[in-house]
This record gives C-alpha cells, structure tokens and sequence, in this order.
C-alpha cells in the first residue's frame, strides 16, 4: 500500500476571532498591511 503524500499546508488563525486564512498566497508572502477579514486585526494576531 503506498503512502498518500498530504498537503502540508499550514493553518493560520485569527486570535481574536478565529478565522482562517485559506487563500492561495502563503500567509508569510501577505503585504504588511493584511488585516482579518472578519475583525480587521493585522497579521501579528495570526497563529
């Protein structure tokens, strides 16, 4: 039986609201100026 190689693909989450961004740019690649689009907190209240 062969190994299913999964997408490693990281979460990222909103501390304050818990959305998740799942969009295709990778988190790290965002401008600066990215906010949550639920509550409009910058990247450094992403996990």
């Amino acid at each position: 039986m062969a190994e299913e190689k999964k997408n490693e693909k990281k979460e990222h989450v909103c501390s304050v609201c818990n959305w998740v961004y799942d969009g295709d740019i990778p988190f790290e690649e965002l401008p600066d100026d990215f906010v949550c689009h639920v509550c409009g907190v910058d990247k450094s209240f992403f996990s």
